[in-house]
């Protein structure tokens, strides 16, 4: 790929001159002077500055084309690491930090046994995200929580994920009146506006998902904290005054959780009319090259999935 192009694409990601300059360490005018020339060798204007930064049409085709030669570029680099080095260079995966504790050591494990010489890089952000790092051939694949339907993709789904309340038993007796918790078999959508709330990040789609539960009930749940780690809410929600929603895989967390409180256990409950679940989905590149040693720890995460489907039994 030519200077030009590569440096389009830097400015496509960064949406601005001046911040695609800084991250190549080149000037402004010399950013300016590679994207005249390439819109003078296209023979259409590539993007508009004003009112804000945005690419038009012309743009757009050449983004969607330079993101596929750069996945098919690096595949073939794959399949060369894969023959010089007999068993290929490092594969990239993206996974959420609170999964991927979840999920890592046992399918690092797996995958070890098989593929001891392939290093493995792993990104932790949100499912978004991923989604533009996939796009850029920054990753080989990621697990995704409800993943859009992109063209560009190709989906392996592994499981679709209930969504449970987890609070202090002390907390929802004081909060909702119960004497014994352990007897009711959910909440209405009404008990959540007399809770407190750990809730994630409002670009997470799983806060999406809640956010539209709401909006639906006509309720507004209090939001105490914001945390984006499933995990530590968990553990906030054991020690403290707030409760939070617990994607089903992790239960086993929580259940562990309540075990070091039997006098005061962190409880799970479904909510009436929340039956929504989020889907799981490993998600890779329709272009990119498929690896024996992505195919093998592609397996060994659905292996490691399928042991923590606790919600299940």
């Amino acid at each position: 790929m030519t200077t030009g192009l590569e440096y389009f694409l830097v400015l496509a990601q960064e949406g601005s001159i001046s911040r695609a300059a800084q991250r190549l360490f080149v000037t402004q005018q010399s950013m300016s002077e590679q994207m005249k020339r390439l819109e003078e060798h296209y023979g259409t204007p590539l993007f508009v500055r004003r009112p804000r930064f945005a690419l038009t049409p012309a743009g757009q085709a050449l983004l969607s084309t330079l993101r596929q030669i750069r996945v098919l570029e690096q595949g073939l680099d794959a399949q060369m690491d894969q023959i010089c080095r007999q068993g290929g260079g490092p594969l990239r995966v993206g996974i959420h930090a609170a999964r991927a504790r979840v999920l890592l050591p046992g399918a690092v494990s797996r995958f070890r046994a098989d593929c001891p010489q392939v290093e493995l890089i792993f990104f932790h952000d949100d499912t978004q995200r991923f989604e533009q790092m996939l796009l850029n051939g920054e990753l080989d694949l990621f697990l995704g929580v409800d993943p859009r339907p992109l063209a560009e993709f190709q989906y392996i789904p592994l499981a679709r994920e209930p969504i449970r309340l987890a609070a202090r038993r002390s907390l929802l007796c004081r909060r909702l009146g119960w004497e014994n918790p352990e007897e009711h078999p959910c909440l209405s959508a009404g008990d959540l506006e007399k809770l407190d709330f750990i809730f994630t990040h409002d670009r997470s789609n799983f806060q999406r998902k809640l956010d539209e539960f709401f909006r639906t009930q006509g309720i507004a749940p209090r939001r105490a904290l914001t945390v984006a780690d499933a995990g530590l809410q968990l553990t906030l929600a054991a020690g403290g005054q707030e409760a939070c929603f617990c994607p089903g895989l992790f239960l086993g967390q929580g259940r562990a959780l309540s075990a070091l409180h039997p006098e005061d256990p962190l409880l799970f409950f479904p909510v009436e009319g929340l039956d929504c679940r989020s889907q799981l989905s490993l998600v890779l590149h329709q272009k990119s090259y498929r690896s024996p040693a992505l195919d093998t720890f592609v397996e060994a995460l659905k292996q490691e999935l399928e042991a923590n489907r606790l919600w299940e039994e």
